[in-house]
């Protein structure tokens, strides 16, 4: 934990709609000097059913000019509580997937030795691996999964790697314990009965909306939470499993999905948990030219950052202490 807070930009003093755009208009920071929670970004896409999702952070940030620092319902400012930063985007390339998996997770292997947590905006949900792969020492941990796709499928033409084999490879792997794996939020077809079973067999808890509607939000909550009890957890968010009607611009969308409202509870219920780190996926810019997408997306980011700051002193230490007040005030 920073002896002090990075301020960020003062509406009053710039507007919005000027200066550089970061993630939750959190400061740029290219090294992790005195950073406790490292905003990052991974532009990379591969085996997505319509292209897109490389410019997910990107349209993050634009739409995070929207984001004020203070929550208005929980009363949470990130930024008073840790040293918050923007760090620029994972330099991944384009043309190999087995590459660009390297370097994530070299990138965040490197976070993680700094004992800097992370908040990343995908990219596709296949980006999320090599990050579970990083935090690899810190597991076997809970995995909060919210999607409309189990994820479990074993290969996708071939690979192993992807966005549709993100939990069956991370369970494989020892990365994350599937007794207290919570896929939350699936629904639609299938190809596979496997793409079931095998998340049977494991154990993954699945809650689809339906149930969800059924035992309501409140429950679902408790539910949850008693399954993670009080040991860490990694929380990953596919954009497509809110409703396509909240969230149109991603790769698959499926109809019948959570809610804006539901998600942003979900997260707030796990507040006190200790969290590793958190990641938003999925968000495909070309698919939703009205921008309303990027606008969910940057305020789920925010409920996300709020998530991880408040779960600091279950992580490492108290936060809660004098800091530099934060800047980011204002229209």
């Amino acid at each position: 934990m920073s002896s002090f807070r990075l301020p960020t930009p003062d509406a009053q003093v710039q507007p919005r709609f000027a200066g550089l755009a970061t993630l939750l208009r959190a400061p740029y920071q290219a090294d992790f000097t005195d950073l406790d929670i490292a905003l990052i970004g991974i532009p990379s896409e591969f085996t997505v059913f319509r292209n897109g999702t490389r410019w997910g952070p990107s349209q993050v940030r634009d739409a995070s000019r929207v984001i004020r620092p203070l929550n208005s319902e929980t009363r949470l400012d990130p930024f008073k509580m840790q040293s918050v930063a923007d760090v620029g985007d994972v330099a991944v390339n384009p043309l190999s997937l087995p590459d660009t998996n390297t370097r994530i997770q070299a990138s965040f292997e490197e976070l993680r030795d700094a004992g800097v947590r992370v908040l990343a905006v995908g990219g596709d949900h296949g980006v999320s691996l090599p990050v579970l792969r990083a935090l690899a020492p810190e597991g076997p941990f809970g995995l909060l999964h919210i999607d409309a796709h189990h994820d479990t499928h074993d290969e996708l033409y071939g690979i192993r790697d992807n966005h549709a084999t993100l939990i069956r490879r991370a369970i494989e792997e020892s990365l994350v314990d599937a007794e207290r794996t919570v896929s939350i939020g699936l629904r639609g077809s299938l190809y596979h009965e496997d793409e079931l079973s095998w998340g049977e067999s494991q154990g993954i808890n699945v809650i689809s909306p339906s149930d969800l509607a059924e035992r309501g939000t409140r429950q679902v909550i408790a539910d949850i939470r008693s399954i993670f009890g009080d040991r860490p957890i990694y929380v990953t968010l596919d954009i497509d499993g809110l409703d396509p009607s909240e969230a149109p611009g991603t790769g698959v969308p499926e109809p019948g999905g959570l809610s804006f409202a539901d998600t942003r509870d979900v997260l707030r219920g796990m507040s006190g948990l200790p969290v590793l780190g958190a990641d938003l996926v999925e968000v495909s810019p070309p698919l939703d030219p009205s921008g309303r997408t990027g606008i969910v997306a940057a305020n789920l980011l925010f409920e996300q950052l709020c998530l991880l700051a408040e779960s600091a002193p279950h992580m490492r230490g108290d936060p809660r202490q004098p800091a530099v007040e934060s800047a980011n005030a204002g229209a």
